[in-house]
């Protein structure tokens, strides 16, 4: 597979000598197309089927499936669960997805249900998305491709299992941000300039600009956008908007809007009440810091570059008291200081 820009032709009959002595196998060799500056010598070992064009400019070495279905969706369109899990404000992701967007989608199902939707649709459904893999391309060392689009310059080094996504580049020449790297295993997912990589496990996720996943990280029907840095902990249904952190094990961020925030270690959240299942959801304004251990009950509104310590289970909502200090006391009531965070003490 390659971008459409290029003239493809059916292979001469000498070519086709040529790949079956370098170890390929085609049911079909009429379906397999190439373009006039393909290097047949460096094509071995392969098992062609189904169509097939073959161009110059892209590095395809020991991969076990690479397969595209011809109506494939590639990603776009999949539905992500985000905030309360059940589907009540899901968000349909695309290529150039933004965090605004999205937020007016999650937020408010019933705009995104209303008069937009009709254009919404369209917009989707009609995506100009190239299944291909493009130039300067690298897939090297993978398991199975299917159903992915891959852009141009992009390097995929070691997946485990990729399904149902796309993998986009949009900077420069020669300036290529997205990449996935060792032991990924991804399905129903878009990466746009981001980086996946070392065994991270991602379902049903839009990952943005300079968005780094890695470290055995593991999320599902979540929004990550840009310069957001999640390794080793959990995510479920999290709306991670520009730079939220999570670096550490045993965290979850779990059914929550996030921006600039920074989790500390065995930061976790929960959006279950008895019988009621995950429909509470939270917010944590702009800046909040979470300290080791803490626990918020969803749902829950945190003011903005507030400081969240210990258990907090009375759905607390400080939104008008940012900069604060909250404590979480022997019964999981939330104890306020306000304004704490605005002064910098001097030793």
């Amino acid at each position: 597979m390659m971008t459409s820009t290029r003239q493809y032709r059916p292979l001469q009959w000498w070519e086709i000598r040529e790949l079956e002595q370098n170890g390929c196998v085609c049911s079909d060799w009429g379906r397999v197309h190439v373009c006039d500056g393909t290097d047949l010598t460096k094509i071995r070992n392969v098992r062609f089927a189904g169509d097939i064009r073959i161009g110059a400019d892209v590095t395809i070495e020991n991969v076990g499936l690479l397969e595209m279905e011809t109506e494939a969706l590639c990603g776009i369109g999949t539905e992500v669960c985000v905030l309360d899990e059940t589907g009540s404000r899901s968000v349909r992701i695309f290529p150039g997805l933004t965090a605004q967007l999205a937020m007016l989608v999650a937020r408010d199902p019933a705009w995104a249900e209303g008069p937009v939707k009709e254009s919404f649709d369209e917009h989707i459904n009609n995506y100009p998305l190239d299944r291909a893999i493009g130039d300067g391309a690298v897939i090297r060392n993978c398991g199975l491709l299917f159903n992915v689009a891959v852009g141009r310059e992009v390097r995929i080094e070691g997946a485990s299992s990729l399904r149902n996504g796309a993998v986009i580049n949009n900077a420069a020449h020669g300036r290529a941000l997205a990449r996935i790297g060792a032991g990924v295993d991804a399905d129903g997912f878009i990466i746009e300039d981001g980086v996946v990589d070392s065994a991270a496990i991602i379902r049903h996720c839009y990952i943005g600009q300079g968005a780094v996943i890695e470290k055995g990280f593991t999320a599902h029907d979540s929004l990550v956008f840009s310069n957001c840095s999640l390794e080793n902990g959990e995510a479920c249904a999290l709306f991670a908007g520009p730079y939220t952190v999570s670096m550490h094990k045993s965290s979850l961020l779990i059914g929550c809007q996030t921006s600039f925030m920074n989790a500390g270690s065995g930061t976790n959240q929960s959006n279950h009440m008895y019988k009621l299942g995950p429909v509470h959801w939270g917010l944590l304004e702009r800046g909040v810091k979470t300290s080791s251990g803490s626990y918020l009950m969803l749902g829950a509104k945190i003011g903005a570059f507030s400081l969240l310590m210990g258990q907090h289970k009375t759905h607390p909502d400080s939104s008008q008291f940012p900069f604060s200090y909250l404590f979480g006391d022997d019964r999981g009531a939330t104890v306020v200081v306000p304004g704490a965070t605005v002064v910098t003490e001097e030793v």
